[in-house]
């Protein structure tokens, strides 16, 4: 999946994220996509440019699941792009959600 040397080399982080990645390969190995009707609210997918396990093919394949506007965008990286674009992931977050806030906490992004 890709996961950062950095985290691979740390016991203790190691041992703190085993049950989640444990969790992760088992979804992996057991989801079963059920088609439902698609949602009324926008998507916006993202993810990083050199992820082998969503490519953005499958990132695309989210507008399916939308009548709503729909978004996708890549940032350097792989599965774990947040970790090293923290601040382009916020930025990006925050852009997308502008028009969905109260005009009086507009001013705070």
């Amino acid at each position: 999946m890709g996961y950062p040397e950095a985290v691979l080399q740390d016991a203790d982080l190691l041992q703190l994220l085993l049950p989640s990645l444990r969790a992760d390969f088992e979804m992996l190995e057991t989801y079963e996509y059920q088609s439902e009707d698609p949602l009324t609210c926008s998507i916006l997918a993202l993810g990083g440019q050199s992820d082998p396990r969503v490519p953005l093919p499958h990132l695309q394949a989210w507008q399916e699941q939308t009548n709503a506007s729909f978004d996708s965008r890549l940032f350097p990286g792989g599965h774990f792009f947040l970790l090293d674009q923290q601040q382009e992931f916020l930025s990006a977050l925050s852009q997308a959600l502008q028009p969905y806030l109260q005009p009086d906490l507009r001013s705070w992004t």
